[in-house]
């Protein structure tokens, strides 16, 4: 596991907890955009509207003629189009699938007595921290692909934001499928409780 989060590490600051997400959820839901969390869906969605609307006219035009009863372009058969389609979507699902397990190796997560650490970058790497004061009480969520390989979902919101399941989840700092998520929530509450309250002086 490439986890070098602790080069960051202040004096002091003693790691609480710290793992990989689980790995097969964290693939399906990368390759595929299932199990709730991000917009994994919405991206693959993208992808494939522009393709299946590129399709669908050609085979369109293919069969409707011009007013000299001429196809407006070449005929395509159907097997063709189908060919084509499913092609392309191999190709985008297998880029995604590479992505996801390049993404896996780098990816860690860890909670000390001070905040909660991401470490993720295919080249080089990079660090997130979220400090306790600067965050709301921590939500979970547990999908169905969740539940059935024991992982869950974290999300750290931003101190006096309301969490919202959907439209504004991309504002907030999420552990993603992290393994046993129900211990690890007591973990972070625990720690989230006992860090030091920062006071500002207007």
């Amino acid at each position: 596991m490439p986890d070098e989060i602790d080069k960051i590490l202040s004096d002091g600051e003693k790691v609480l907890w710290r793992a990989q997400p689980v790995k097969t959820p964290w693939v399906i839901s990368k390759t595929f955009g299932l199990g709730g969390q991000g917009t994994g869906s919405a991206a693959l969605l993208v992808l494939l509207i522009p393709i299946l609307t590129l399709l669908t006219a050609l085979l369109f035009f293919s069969t409707s003629k011009t007013a000299a009863g001429k196809r407006a372009i070449p005929a395509f058969d159907v097997s063709t189009i189908v060919s084509y389609f499913l092609l392309l979507v191999g190709i985008i699902l297998t880029l995604r699938l590479a992505f996801a397990l390049l993404s896996y190796k780098v990816t860690a997560y860890a909670i000390t007595n001070q905040r909660v650490i991401f470490q993720s970058g295919i080249i080089g790497r990079d660090f997130k921290s979220v400090p306790f004061n600067s965050t709301t009480s921590p939500s979970l969520e547990v999908s169905w692909l969740g539940e059935k390989y024991g992982a869950g979902n974290i999300i750290l919101g931003p101190a006096g934001v309301t969490y919202m399941k959907r439209g504004a989840m991309m504002a907030f700092n999420v552990l993603r499928w992290v393994p046993q998520p129900y211990e690890v929530m007591k973990i972070l509450n625990k720690a989230t409780k006992s860090a030091p309250v920062t006071r500002f002086i207007k």
